[in-house]
């Protein structure tokens, strides 16, 4: 790593990130460009299948007021559905990195 690399991330873990270790700033920023990674391939699969699109957030709609409301029989078959499709489609994310 250059040293005005290095210098550079010491000054974002500093001032930006509380003052952590380099290592931990590179946690941090790897985990931060992973999640706008999902974002943007979430953004392209809204744009690129809508209807498919909302059958994902009507799923997960449905998913969310079975588990807020306690209903687990509106959850069955789920591990199905998610077994069959582990991949969101149109994005190449697996589902389980998306939530």
């Amino acid at each position: 790593m250059r040293e005005s690399t290095r210098d550079d991330l010491t000054r974002v873990a500093s001032e930006d990130l509380g003052g952590v270790s380099a290592d931990e700033a590179i946690r941090r920023l790897l985990a931060e460009h992973w999640q706008m990674k999902a974002i943007a391939a979430l953004d392209a699969y809204r744009a690129t299948d809508p209807e498919g699109w909302a059958e994902y957030v009507a799923e997960a709609d449905r998913e969310d007021r079975a588990s807020t409301l306690g209903e687990p029989e509106l959850l069955r078959g789920r591990e199905q559905h998610a077994g069959s499709r582990t991949v969101v489609r149109g994005c190449g994310i697996p589902a389980a990195e998306v939530s």
